[in-house]
């Protein structure tokens, strides 16, 4: 397989512009191309949680008027199920190849997103349960690296707005790469080095240069067509063999 630092930096370059417009794209596209690359689980991850938790923190500092009122709320609800998660992964040295399952999500998410109806009913379900989802994300995340669709799924049920869509599932990548990173630098030091700065510099660039421009000149109509079409793309690249 390929291994290359100039193609871990390119696909960190791309990843990171999908992410500052959508929230979602390092981890959830990152990994399983890692993964398929030949790079190990652990090391996939050493790669992009820096990278996504840099844009996260970004994109959660721009939005932070809409989140106050969710902090205890994600915090509650993803840190520990994450961190079981991971810690069960690393433990057992495997990793679940959820993609078609994954892929089956989004359908339902942009589904969700295309209809007023299905999104109240989705909404009032996810508020009413939405410990146990969240729980239910930051386990599924844990483990296999890939629980950005759920999480959209979830903020998407409860928000319409693009800004507040972006923060809130910013925040909840930013609760679970912080629980991750937690776990891996405390069970596996060797793996950090120098690209350990570079990836997070690589992604904070392109996000304040061309990615947060992107996001915000894009108008709220013309957004939320744009993630629809994202997230219909994402499902038909996940569920390709």
């Amino acid at each position: 397989m390929l291994h290359s630092p100039l193609l871990l930096y390119c696909v960190v370059a791309a990843l990171s512009f999908v992410q500052s417009i959508f929230g979602v794209g390092l981890l959830l596209f990152g990994t399983p191309l890692l993964l398929v690359l030949g790079y190990p689980f652990e090391q996939a991850l050493s790669v992009l949680l820096p990278a996504s938790l840099t844009v996260s923190i970004l994109q959660v500092k721009d939005g932070r008027d809409h989140l106050r009122p969710s902090l205890k709320l994600f915090a509650a609800g993803l840190i520990l199920p994450t961190i079981l998660g991971l810690t069960a992964a690393l433990a057992t040295s495997r990793h679940w190849n959820i993609r078609t399952a994954v892929g089956i999500l989004v359908f339902l998410t942009c589904g969700v997103r295309l209809s007023s109806l299905v999104r109240e009913r989705v909404g009032r379900w996810a508020r009413r349960y939405e410990h146990a989802f969240l729980a239910g994300i930051g386990i599924i995340h844990g483990f296999t690296n890939m629980g950005g669709s759920l999480l959209a799924l979830f903020c998407t049920s409860r928000f319409t707005e693009k800004s507040p869509l972006r923060a809130h599932i910013a925040l909840g990548y930013l609760t679970m790469v912080l629980a991750q990173l937690t776990v891996l630098v405390i069970s596996h030091r060797g793996l950090w080095g120098v690209d350990t700065v570079l990836y997070p510099a690589i992604s904070s660039g392109v996000y304040l240069s061309i990615g947060n421009t992107t996001f915000q000149v894009s108008g709220e109509v013309a957004y939320q067509r744009l993630f629809s079409a994202f997230l219909l793309a994402m499902g038909a690249l996940l569920l390709c063999p």
